[in-house]
């Protein structure tokens, strides 16, 4: 909102392009966002639809925050064919989390051999998740990279288990039955977990967070 006003007040007749705009839960939205006119603005979900349709023409656009969200059946339907069970591992480098990445590859290690997981499969959903491949030591680390998944679809199947600091993965994961470990790893990421257990997502175990994972043996 201040980078846009700021460019209004520069340039009054620039075109103001805003896109995955969310302001829940600021209560103050329509207060925050003033005289502000956008060209195009696409929201997140329909709390911020509502607070800015009544002020925004063109109207806002609800398209979501998550390409891996779109409801494309083909995207994590298919049958995984592969004989015993993965440990499915979506670790991203962001808000700190870098620093910490050797003790959390230690941890993955020590499950995954504990459980006999014959592989680890690192799914990188956005830059920085391949990171983790750097601290693990499995003899079996299988990488995927985000082309593979949108081209031929998640390489999960509901024997395997997921770790996962990304919560629209942990959606799908649970939505596919997959038992799991999600990771708060900030107080964003913590909001967001208990935002959804007021939606009724029905996940299978509570969010751990990031320091209680790394004290795991």
């Amino acid at each position: 909102i201040r980078v846009a006003r700021f460019i209004l007040q520069v340039a009054p007749s620039a075109k103001v392009i805003c896109t995955g705009a969310s302001f829940y839960p600021l209560r103050s939205a329509r207060e925050s966002i003033g005289q502000l006119r956008f060209s195009y603005i696409s929201v997140r979900d329909r709390f911020s639809r509502r607070c800015l349709i009544a002020q925004q023409t063109p109207a806002p656009r609800m398209l979501g925050d998550d390409s891996y969200l779109i409801r494309r059946r083909d995207l994590y339907s298919k049958p995984q064919q592969q004989l015993g069970h993965a440990l499915i591992v979506c670790i991203q480098a962001q808000f700190g989390l870098e620093e910490q990445l050797a003790r959390v590859g230690e941890v993955i290690d020590s499950i995954a051999i504990r459980q006999s997981f014959k592989r680890v499969k690192v799914l990188q959903l956005s830059n920085g998740d391949e990171l983790i491949c750097n601290h693990l030591k499995h003899p079996n680390v299988i990488f995927v990279s985000r082309q593979e998944i949108l081209a031929q679809g998640l390489p999960i199947s509901n024997r395997d288990y997921f770790i996962s600091t990304r919560f629209h993965f942990r959606l799908l994961c649970e939505r596919l039955g997959l038992r799991g470990t999600a990771l708060a790893i900030n107080d964003y990421y913590s909001i967001k977990h208990e935002l959804s257990k007021k939606d009724k997502f029905l996940f299978t175990q509570r969010a751990i967070s990031l320091q209680e994972f790394c004290r795991m043996r």
